[in-house]
């Protein structure tokens, strides 16, 4: 009967040792105990293990997970027909908020310009305020959480058909 057993998140060591966080652990095995402690599922231990619980726990109707775009790069040759053919720099931030729509300001030009050309802009879309995973790219994070979890799901498949 594994009944109110969970795996068990704290939010340091010093939660993680409470009876109230152990209590969700004490239907299993000694083993099985003993691997949930060593891989340390708390802020302090194993933080991105922690990490992906809180996103995980992130209330999606409420509270939305921040993203960002991060410029990478971007080249093309524009000229700006309205002020002449001098060249300009034009500014690009290093990083950017998406709005509710899903776009973002790439670059800003001078007033009055009408740049003409062509441009290419290569951006990556990463984790805004997140603990742990903040400015890290989502996909290269959610690839690492899924190896993550399949390794877990594998200690204890294997320590389950053990003899």
């Amino acid at each position: 009967n594994t009944k109110g057993t969970y795996f068990p998140f704290a939010g340091d060591r010093q939660e993680f040792e409470l009876p109230k966080t152990q209590r969700k652990i004490k239907k299993l095995t000694p083993e099985a105990q003993t691997l949930i402690r060593d891989m340390q599922p708390y802020r302090g231990g194993n933080d991105f293990l922690w990490s992906l619980n809180k996103l995980a726990n992130t209330d999606k109707h409420e509270i939305p997970i921040e993203l960002a775009a991060v410029h990478l790069a971007w080249s093309g040759a524009l000229e700006m027909k309205a002020l002449g053919t001098f060249s300009h720099t034009f500014s690009a931030p290093k990083t950017f908020t998406l709005n509710d729509e899903g776009e973002a300001t790439l670059l800003t030009f001078p007033h009055g310009g009408d740049p003409q050309g062509d441009i290419d802009v290569t951006v990556d879309i990463v984790f805004g305020k997140a603990d742990i995973v903040e400015n890290q790219p989502v996909l290269a994070v959610l690839n690492q959480y899924s190896g993550l979890v399949e390794r877990i799901l594998t200690i204890f498949e294997e320590q389950s058909v053990r003899p």
